[in-house]
Protein backbone atom coordinates (compact mmCIF):
# COMPACT_ATOMS: atom_id res chain seq x y z
CA UNK A 1 0.00 0.00 0.00
CA UNK A 2 2.73 2.48 0.94
CA UNK A 3 4.67 1.30 -1.93
CA UNK A 4 2.00 2.20 -4.14
CA UNK A 5 1.10 5.31 -2.75
CA UNK A 6 5.20 6.51 -2.71
CA UNK A 7 5.23 5.50 -6.74
CA UNK A 8 2.19 7.65 -7.67
CA UNK A 9 3.92 10.33 -5.52
CA UNK A 10 6.89 10.51 -7.54
CA UNK A 11 5.46 9.32 -11.19
CA UNK A 12 6.06 11.89 -13.41
CA UNK A 13 2.27 13.75 -14.36
CA UNK A 14 1.22 13.52 -17.87
CA UNK A 15 -2.27 13.34 -19.25
CA UNK A 16 -3.10 9.88 -17.81
CA UNK A 17 -1.63 9.99 -14.16
CA UNK A 18 -1.64 6.91 -12.13
CA UNK A 19 -4.47 6.90 -9.35
CA UNK A 20 -3.62 5.58 -5.67
CA UNK A 21 -4.55 2.51 -4.46
CA UNK A 22 -7.50 2.73 -1.68
CA UNK A 23 -9.14 0.40 0.39
CA UNK A 24 -10.56 -3.06 -1.19
CA UNK A 25 -8.26 -2.56 -4.33
CA UNK A 26 -10.18 0.53 -5.25
CA UNK A 27 -8.46 3.23 -7.72
CA UNK A 28 -9.20 6.59 -6.16
CA UNK A 29 -8.23 9.49 -9.03
CA UNK A 30 -4.81 11.31 -9.40
CA UNK A 31 -6.18 14.86 -8.42
CA UNK A 32 -4.19 16.00 -12.21
CA UNK A 33 -6.62 13.60 -13.65
CA UNK A 34 -9.48 16.05 -12.29
CA UNK A 35 -8.32 18.50 -14.81
CA UNK A 36 -10.59 19.87 -17.14
CA UNK A 37 -9.10 20.36 -20.81
CA UNK A 38 -11.54 23.06 -21.53
CA UNK A 39 -9.83 25.27 -18.76
CA UNK A 40 -6.72 24.11 -19.47
CA UNK A 41 -7.33 25.94 -23.51
CA UNK A 42 -8.73 28.68 -21.53
CA UNK A 43 -5.40 29.43 -19.72
CA UNK A 44 -3.86 28.77 -23.26
CA UNK A 45 -5.37 31.40 -24.88
CA UNK A 46 -5.08 34.03 -21.54
CA UNK A 47 -1.37 33.61 -22.27
CA UNK A 48 -1.98 35.70 -25.35
CA UNK A 49 -2.80 39.41 -24.02
CA UNK A 50 -5.00 40.69 -26.32
CA UNK A 51 -7.50 37.24 -25.10
CA UNK A 52 -6.62 38.14 -21.72
CA UNK A 53 -7.62 41.32 -21.20
CA UNK A 54 -10.86 39.81 -23.65
CA UNK A 55 -11.71 37.12 -21.50
CA UNK A 56 -10.38 37.84 -18.09
CA UNK A 57 -13.57 39.83 -16.98
CA UNK A 58 -15.57 36.21 -17.71
CA UNK A 59 -13.04 33.95 -16.13
CA UNK A 60 -12.82 36.07 -12.70
CA UNK A 61 -16.79 35.91 -12.47
CA UNK A 62 -17.02 32.40 -12.36
CA UNK A 63 -16.37 31.39 -8.96
CA UNK A 64 -16.65 27.40 -9.05
CA UNK A 65 -13.48 27.02 -11.29
CA UNK A 66 -11.27 24.22 -9.79
CA UNK A 67 -8.85 26.11 -7.54
CA UNK A 68 -5.86 25.34 -9.24
CA UNK A 69 -6.88 26.50 -12.31
CA UNK A 70 -7.92 29.53 -10.48
CA UNK A 71 -4.79 29.82 -8.69
CA UNK A 72 -2.57 30.02 -12.29
CA UNK A 73 -5.61 32.46 -13.96
CA UNK A 74 -4.47 34.85 -10.92
CA UNK A 75 -0.90 33.97 -11.80
CA UNK A 76 -1.73 35.08 -15.07
CA UNK A 77 -3.77 38.40 -14.02
CA UNK A 78 -0.90 39.41 -11.86
CA UNK A 79 1.70 38.68 -14.55
CA UNK A 80 0.23 41.13 -16.91
CA UNK A 81 -0.41 43.52 -13.83
CA UNK A 82 3.16 43.51 -13.04
CA UNK A 83 4.61 43.53 -16.66
CA UNK A 84 2.32 46.04 -18.13
CA UNK A 85 4.57 46.24 -21.23
CA UNK A 86 4.41 42.27 -22.14
CA UNK A 87 2.13 41.12 -25.41
CA UNK A 88 2.50 37.35 -24.60
CA UNK A 89 3.40 34.86 -21.92
CA UNK A 90 5.72 31.62 -22.71
CA UNK A 91 4.44 28.70 -20.24
CA UNK A 92 8.15 28.64 -19.11
CA UNK A 93 7.86 32.10 -18.06
CA UNK A 94 4.07 31.34 -15.97
CA UNK A 95 5.40 28.25 -14.67
CA UNK A 96 8.36 30.26 -12.65
CA UNK A 97 6.14 33.52 -12.01
CA UNK A 98 3.69 30.91 -10.59
CA UNK A 99 5.59 28.98 -8.59
CA UNK A 100 7.33 32.62 -7.32
CA UNK A 101 4.18 34.09 -6.42
CA UNK A 102 3.53 30.35 -4.75
CA UNK A 103 6.70 28.81 -3.48
CA UNK A 104 4.98 25.52 -1.40
CA UNK A 105 1.89 24.66 -3.38
CA UNK A 106 -0.21 22.02 -1.57
CA UNK A 107 -0.34 19.49 -4.67
CA UNK A 108 2.77 20.21 -6.87
CA UNK A 109 2.27 17.47 -8.96
CA UNK A 110 -1.02 18.97 -10.31
CA UNK A 111 0.59 22.26 -11.06
CA UNK A 112 3.19 20.46 -12.84
CA UNK A 113 0.77 18.51 -15.25
CA UNK A 114 -0.96 21.99 -16.23
CA UNK A 115 1.92 23.31 -17.09
CA UNK A 116 3.44 20.11 -18.69
CA UNK A 117 -0.05 20.08 -20.59
CA UNK A 118 0.37 23.89 -21.59
CA UNK A 119 3.88 23.20 -23.10
CA UNK A 120 2.30 21.34 -25.72
CA UNK A 121 -1.03 22.92 -26.42
CA UNK A 122 -1.24 25.49 -29.18
CA UNK A 123 -4.50 26.60 -30.95
CA UNK A 124 -4.05 28.93 -33.51
CA UNK A 125 -7.07 29.95 -35.02
CA UNK A 126 -9.27 32.56 -32.74
CA UNK A 127 -12.90 31.78 -33.94
CA UNK A 128 -12.09 27.93 -31.70
CA UNK A 129 -10.65 29.73 -28.88
CA UNK A 130 -14.16 31.69 -28.57
CA UNK A 131 -15.76 28.08 -28.81
CA UNK A 132 -13.64 26.55 -26.35
CA UNK A 133 -13.80 29.51 -24.30
CA UNK A 134 -17.41 29.71 -24.14
CA UNK A 135 -17.53 25.79 -23.59
CA UNK A 136 -15.45 26.93 -20.81
CA UNK A 137 -17.98 29.10 -19.40
CA UNK A 138 -21.15 26.62 -20.24
CA UNK A 139 -19.65 23.55 -18.23
CA UNK A 140 -19.13 25.05 -15.12
CA UNK A 141 -22.84 27.43 -15.17
CA UNK A 142 -24.15 23.50 -16.09
CA UNK A 143 -22.14 22.12 -13.43
CA UNK A 144 -24.06 24.08 -10.94
CA UNK A 145 -27.67 23.66 -12.50
CA UNK A 146 -27.27 19.66 -12.80
CA UNK A 147 -26.33 19.93 -8.79
CA UNK A 148 -29.55 22.31 -8.08
CA UNK A 149 -31.28 19.92 -10.34
CA UNK A 150 -30.04 16.72 -8.00
CA UNK A 151 -30.91 18.40 -4.66
CA UNK A 152 -34.57 19.02 -6.35
CA UNK A 153 -35.25 15.27 -7.37
CA UNK A 154 -33.67 14.14 -4.57
CA UNK A 155 -35.75 16.00 -2.16
CA UNK A 156 -32.92 17.62 -0.35
CA UNK A 157 -34.25 21.34 -1.66
CA UNK A 158 -37.49 22.21 -2.30
CA UNK A 159 -37.88 23.93 -5.40
CA UNK A 160 -34.62 25.34 -7.24
CA UNK A 161 -36.32 26.74 -10.89
CA UNK A 162 -34.94 30.58 -10.10
CA UNK A 163 -31.73 29.58 -9.26
CA UNK A 164 -31.24 27.83 -12.49
CA UNK A 165 -32.74 30.59 -14.49
CA UNK A 166 -30.71 33.32 -12.25
CA UNK A 167 -27.36 30.94 -13.54
CA UNK A 168 -28.99 31.12 -17.36
CA UNK A 169 -29.25 34.75 -17.26
CA UNK A 170 -25.22 34.59 -15.44
CA UNK A 171 -24.38 32.64 -18.67
CA UNK A 172 -25.79 35.31 -21.15
CA UNK A 173 -24.02 38.20 -18.74
CA UNK A 174 -20.47 36.46 -19.02
CA UNK A 175 -20.80 35.42 -23.11
CA UNK A 176 -22.59 39.17 -23.32
CA UNK A 177 -19.20 40.30 -21.92
CA UNK A 178 -17.05 38.97 -24.33
CA UNK A 179 -19.09 39.96 -27.45
CA UNK A 180 -19.26 43.50 -26.20
CA UNK A 181 -15.91 43.65 -25.57
CA UNK A 182 -15.30 42.52 -29.01
CA UNK A 183 -17.94 44.96 -30.37
CA UNK A 184 -16.61 48.12 -28.38
CA UNK A 185 -13.46 47.89 -30.50
CA UNK A 186 -13.86 49.86 -33.85
CA UNK A 187 -11.69 47.55 -36.23
CA UNK A 188 -12.45 49.79 -39.20
CA UNK A 189 -9.24 51.11 -41.53
CA UNK A 190 -9.22 54.80 -42.58
CA UNK A 191 -11.13 54.20 -45.98
CA UNK A 192 -13.89 52.15 -44.55
CA UNK A 193 -14.24 55.02 -42.18
CA UNK A 194 -14.27 57.30 -44.83
CA UNK A 195 -16.48 55.43 -47.11
CA UNK A 196 -19.03 55.60 -44.30
CA UNK A 197 -19.14 58.90 -43.95
CA UNK A 198 -20.15 59.01 -47.58
CA UNK A 199 -23.25 56.99 -46.98
CA UNK A 200 -26.65 58.91 -48.11
CA UNK A 201 -28.53 59.46 -44.79
CA UNK A 202 -32.00 60.47 -45.88
CA UNK A 203 -32.81 64.16 -47.55
CA UNK A 204 -34.92 66.67 -45.84
CA UNK A 205 -37.53 68.74 -47.29
CA UNK A 206 -36.31 71.98 -45.70
CA UNK A 207 -32.96 73.11 -47.33
CA UNK A 208 -32.32 74.60 -44.13
CA UNK A 209 -32.02 71.17 -42.56
CA UNK A 210 -29.94 69.89 -45.20
CA UNK A 211 -27.39 72.72 -44.93
CA UNK A 212 -27.44 72.44 -41.21
CA UNK A 213 -28.02 69.03 -40.14
CA UNK A 214 -27.12 67.34 -43.27
CA UNK A 215 -28.56 64.08 -44.60
CA UNK A 216 -30.89 62.22 -41.68
CA UNK A 217 -28.16 59.51 -40.78
CA UNK A 218 -29.07 56.10 -39.08
CA UNK A 219 -27.57 55.54 -35.56
CA UNK A 220 -29.09 59.18 -34.51
CA UNK A 221 -30.95 60.15 -32.64
CA UNK A 222 -32.56 64.18 -32.41
CA UNK A 223 -35.16 66.32 -30.62
CA UNK A 224 -37.48 68.93 -31.34
CA UNK A 225 -38.69 71.55 -28.93
CA UNK A 226 -41.40 74.00 -29.39
CA UNK A 227 -44.30 75.64 -27.95
CA UNK A 228 -48.16 74.46 -28.16
CA UNK A 229 -49.13 74.95 -31.47
CA UNK A 230 -45.39 75.90 -32.51
CA UNK A 231 -45.14 72.88 -35.03
CA UNK A 232 -43.73 70.07 -33.31
CA UNK A 233 -45.88 67.76 -35.44
CA UNK A 234 -46.03 69.60 -38.62
CA UNK A 235 -42.45 69.68 -38.97
CA UNK A 236 -42.45 65.78 -38.56
CA UNK A 237 -45.28 65.37 -40.60
CA UNK A 238 -43.70 67.44 -42.78
CA UNK A 239 -40.30 65.66 -43.29
CA UNK A 240 -41.61 61.53 -42.71
CA UNK A 241 -43.80 62.07 -45.87
CA UNK A 242 -40.91 63.40 -47.79
CA UNK A 243 -38.55 60.46 -46.46
CA UNK A 244 -41.15 57.97 -47.43
CA UNK A 245 -40.37 58.15 -51.24
CA UNK A 246 -36.53 57.46 -50.40
CA UNK A 247 -36.84 54.12 -47.98
CA UNK A 248 -36.84 50.76 -49.76
CA UNK A 249 -37.25 47.98 -47.31
CA UNK A 250 -37.64 49.43 -44.23
CA UNK A 251 -40.66 51.29 -43.09
CA UNK A 252 -40.86 54.79 -40.90
CA UNK A 253 -42.82 54.87 -37.68
CA UNK A 254 -45.09 57.87 -36.37
CA UNK A 255 -45.17 56.84 -32.81
CA UNK A 256 -47.92 59.15 -30.82
CA UNK A 257 -48.69 59.40 -27.48
CA UNK A 258 -50.92 62.67 -27.29
CA UNK A 259 -52.64 63.66 -30.75
CA UNK A 260 -55.29 61.24 -31.78
CA UNK A 261 -53.96 58.81 -34.49
CA UNK A 262 -56.20 59.09 -37.25
CA UNK A 263 -56.40 62.94 -36.89
CA UNK A 264 -52.18 62.78 -37.72
CA UNK A 265 -52.51 60.37 -39.91
CA UNK A 266 -54.93 62.81 -41.82
CA UNK A 267 -52.29 65.64 -41.67
CA UNK A 268 -49.77 63.18 -42.80
CA UNK A 269 -52.00 62.81 -45.96
CA UNK A 270 -52.05 66.57 -46.80
CA UNK A 271 -48.25 67.30 -45.58
CA UNK A 272 -47.44 64.47 -48.51
CA UNK A 273 -49.37 65.69 -50.84
CA UNK A 274 -49.14 69.65 -50.07
CA UNK A 275 -53.52 70.07 -49.87
CA UNK A 276 -56.19 70.88 -47.46
CA UNK A 277 -58.18 68.49 -45.65
CA UNK A 278 -61.12 69.65 -47.39
CA UNK A 279 -59.19 68.60 -50.66
CA UNK A 280 -58.80 65.13 -49.52
CA UNK A 281 -62.58 64.61 -48.91
CA UNK A 282 -63.13 65.70 -52.12
CA UNK A 283 -60.86 63.55 -53.74
CA UNK A 284 -60.40 60.50 -51.97
CA UNK A 285 -59.69 58.17 -54.45
CA UNK A 286 -56.81 59.95 -56.11
CA UNK A 287 -55.69 60.90 -52.76
CA UNK A 288 -54.81 57.55 -51.83
CA UNK A 289 -53.13 56.55 -55.17
CA UNK A 290 -50.91 59.17 -55.18
CA UNK A 291 -50.43 58.69 -51.44
CA UNK A 292 -49.14 54.84 -52.09
CA UNK A 293 -47.18 56.32 -55.52
CA UNK A 294 -45.18 58.51 -53.06
CA UNK A 295 -44.66 55.97 -50.69
CA UNK A 296 -47.18 56.96 -47.83
CA UNK A 297 -47.96 53.30 -47.16
CA UNK A 298 -43.92 53.07 -45.98
CA UNK A 299 -45.23 54.84 -43.03
CA UNK A 300 -46.76 53.22 -39.71
CA UNK A 301 -48.79 55.41 -37.60
CA UNK A 302 -49.03 53.99 -34.18
CA UNK A 303 -51.40 54.57 -31.45
CA UNK A 304 -50.76 54.80 -27.46
CA UNK A 305 -47.20 54.33 -27.36
CA UNK A 306 -46.82 55.39 -23.77
CA UNK A 307 -43.83 53.06 -22.83
CA UNK A 308 -40.62 52.21 -23.70
CA UNK A 309 -41.42 49.00 -23.92
CA UNK A 310 -44.07 49.07 -26.25
CA UNK A 311 -41.52 50.96 -28.45
CA UNK A 312 -39.05 48.26 -28.13
CA UNK A 313 -41.61 46.17 -29.34
CA UNK A 314 -42.45 48.36 -32.35
CA UNK A 315 -38.53 48.70 -33.17
CA UNK A 316 -37.53 44.84 -32.92
CA UNK A 317 -40.88 43.90 -35.53
CA UNK A 318 -40.83 46.57 -37.74
CA UNK A 319 -36.57 47.69 -37.59
CA UNK A 320 -37.68 51.24 -38.94
CA UNK A 321 -35.38 53.54 -40.93
CA UNK A 322 -37.12 55.82 -38.39
CA UNK A 323 -38.78 56.97 -35.35
CA UNK A 324 -40.46 59.64 -34.37
CA UNK A 325 -41.76 59.64 -31.08
CA UNK A 326 -44.61 62.61 -30.10
CA UNK A 327 -44.04 63.05 -27.46
CA UNK A 328 -40.69 61.72 -26.83
CA UNK A 329 -40.50 62.94 -22.90
CA UNK A 330 -43.76 61.00 -21.63
CA UNK A 331 -42.83 57.85 -22.61
CA UNK A 332 -42.63 56.07 -19.45
CA UNK A 333 -40.12 53.74 -18.75
CA UNK A 334 -39.57 50.16 -16.63
CA UNK A 335 -37.82 51.61 -13.39
CA UNK A 336 -40.89 53.49 -11.14
CA UNK A 337 -38.09 54.73 -8.83
CA UNK A 338 -36.72 57.14 -11.14
CA UNK A 339 -38.68 60.31 -11.82
CA UNK A 340 -37.84 64.06 -13.39
CA UNK A 341 -34.44 64.71 -14.56
CA UNK A 342 -33.47 61.07 -13.43
CA UNK A 343 -36.14 59.78 -15.56
CA UNK A 344 -35.52 61.39 -18.46
CA UNK A 345 -32.18 60.97 -18.49
CA UNK A 346 -32.36 56.93 -18.37
CA UNK A 347 -35.34 57.21 -21.14
CA UNK A 348 -32.76 59.16 -23.59
CA UNK A 349 -30.35 56.79 -22.76
CA UNK A 350 -32.79 54.20 -23.92
CA UNK A 351 -33.41 55.94 -27.40
CA UNK A 352 -30.19 56.38 -27.73
CA UNK A 353 -29.55 52.58 -27.46
CA UNK A 354 -32.61 51.61 -29.43
CA UNK A 355 -31.14 53.69 -32.48
CA UNK A 356 -27.36 52.29 -32.39
CA UNK A 357 -28.92 48.71 -31.78
CA UNK A 358 -31.45 49.25 -34.63
CA UNK A 359 -29.21 51.07 -37.15
CA UNK A 360 -32.21 53.87 -37.30
CA UNK A 361 -32.72 57.57 -36.77
CA UNK A 362 -34.52 58.37 -33.70
CA UNK A 363 -36.72 61.22 -33.38
CA UNK A 364 -38.42 62.79 -30.82
CA UNK A 365 -40.86 65.91 -30.08
CA UNK A 366 -41.21 68.04 -26.83
CA UNK A 367 -42.28 70.96 -25.40
CA UNK A 368 -40.47 74.26 -24.79
CA UNK A 369 -40.53 75.72 -21.37
CA UNK A 370 -42.79 78.58 -20.49
CA UNK A 371 -40.02 80.86 -21.12
CA UNK A 372 -40.07 80.59 -24.75
CA UNK A 373 -43.48 82.08 -25.12
CA UNK A 374 -43.65 84.62 -27.92
CA UNK A 375 -39.74 84.13 -28.64
CA UNK A 376 -37.82 83.78 -32.05
CA UNK A 377 -35.17 81.47 -31.69
CA UNK A 378 -35.22 78.88 -28.47
CA UNK A 379 -31.73 77.90 -27.16
CA UNK A 380 -31.23 75.27 -24.24
CA UNK A 381 -32.77 77.38 -21.55
CA UNK A 382 -35.81 76.41 -23.62
CA UNK A 383 -35.83 72.91 -23.10
CA UNK A 384 -38.33 71.82 -20.31
CA UNK A 385 -37.61 69.61 -17.29
CA UNK A 386 -34.16 68.59 -18.23
CA UNK A 387 -31.52 70.69 -19.78
CA UNK A 388 -28.73 68.78 -19.54
CA UNK A 389 -29.24 65.01 -19.70
CA UNK A 390 -31.27 64.97 -22.36
CA UNK A 391 -29.20 67.17 -24.33
CA UNK A 392 -26.16 65.02 -23.45
CA UNK A 393 -27.49 61.98 -25.53
CA UNK A 394 -28.64 64.01 -28.31
CA UNK A 395 -26.76 64.00 -31.67
CA UNK A 396 -29.01 67.11 -32.49
CA UNK A 397 -31.57 69.76 -31.19
CA UNK A 398 -33.91 71.85 -32.78
CA UNK A 399 -35.49 74.45 -31.36
CA UNK A 400 -39.14 76.22 -33.21
CA UNK A 401 -39.82 79.70 -32.62
CA UNK A 402 -42.55 81.89 -32.72
CA UNK A 403 -44.17 85.39 -32.49
CA UNK A 404 -48.02 85.41 -31.12
CA UNK A 405 -48.63 88.54 -33.37
CA UNK A 406 -50.49 89.11 -36.43
CA UNK A 407 -49.26 88.47 -39.55
CA UNK A 408 -47.23 86.00 -38.11
CA UNK A 409 -49.60 83.00 -37.74
CA UNK A 410 -47.77 80.95 -40.58
CA UNK A 411 -43.79 82.11 -39.82
CA UNK A 412 -41.52 80.17 -37.66
CA UNK A 413 -38.14 80.56 -36.74
CA UNK A 414 -35.65 77.23 -36.84
CA UNK A 415 -32.66 77.52 -34.54
CA UNK A 416 -29.76 74.18 -34.48
CA UNK A 417 -29.09 74.25 -30.42
CA UNK A 418 -26.73 70.92 -31.18
CA UNK A 419 -25.27 69.66 -33.92
CA UNK A 420 -22.87 66.87 -33.68
CA UNK A 421 -23.87 65.52 -37.06
CA UNK A 422 -21.86 68.62 -38.77
CA UNK A 423 -20.78 70.95 -36.49
CA UNK A 424 -23.04 73.58 -38.34
CA UNK A 425 -24.90 75.82 -36.47
CA UNK A 426 -27.51 78.53 -37.37
CA UNK A 427 -31.18 80.06 -37.76
CA UNK A 428 -33.55 80.55 -40.31
CA UNK A 429 -37.21 81.64 -40.70
CA UNK A 430 -39.19 79.27 -42.53
CA UNK A 431 -43.21 78.94 -43.38
CA UNK A 432 -45.67 76.14 -41.99
CA UNK A 433 -48.71 75.94 -44.58
CA UNK A 434 -50.75 75.56 -41.68
CA UNK A 435 -53.55 73.88 -43.80
CA UNK A 436 -51.53 71.24 -45.40
CA UNK A 437 -48.86 70.74 -42.96
CA UNK A 438 -46.01 71.36 -44.25
CA UNK A 439 -42.85 73.67 -43.57
CA UNK A 440 -41.55 75.74 -46.36
CA UNK A 441 -38.31 77.28 -46.99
Amino acid sequence: MNTAKGKARNSTPCDNPPGNAGEMGVRIPHPAQKIIMKDLSAISALLQKDLYIKYIPVFLKLDNIQKEIKLIINSINKYYDKYKDKDHIKVNELRAFHNFLNPHPQDPEIYNHIFDTLENLKIDNPDLLTDIMNAAVEEHIQSKISLISAQVVDGSRPTGIEDVRNLLKQYDSVVDTVQDIEMSVCSKNLMELFEEDGEEGLVWRLKFLNTKLGPLPKKSLGHIIARSDGGKTAIALSEITHFAMQVQNRPLLYCSNEEDVDRVKKRGYCAMLGVSKDWLRNNLQEAEERWIQFGGHNIKFIKEVYEINKIKQLMDYYNPRVAIIDQGPNVAIDNKKLEGVARLKELYIQYRDLANKYDSSIVSLGQASINAENKKLLTMSNMDASKTDIPGQLDWLLGIGKLEERGYEEIRWLNIIKNKLTGRYGNDQVLLRIATSRFED
